[in-house]
């Protein structure tokens, strides 16, 4: 998915937008973290998994 594609514009933004103003501020960053994994994930999945990795490794 790429940031000028309908899919993203038309479904996937508008969605996260709207869902992050509804959800309680408390939870907003988990809403995005999840939301830019999903969107990263669309364009590939063995990407996803480094970058979740590297997530991980900054938590702890």
């Amino acid at each position: 998915m790429l940031f000028s594609s309908m899919v993203f514009l038309w479904l996937f933004l508008p969605l996260v937008f709207v869902s992050y103003y509804l959800i309680n501020p408390k939870y907003r960053n988990i809403l995005l973290l999840i939301s830019s994994i999903i969107f990263y994930a669309w364009g590939g999945v063995s990407y996803t998994l480094i970058m979740i990795s590297s997530i991980i490794l900054l938590l702890f």
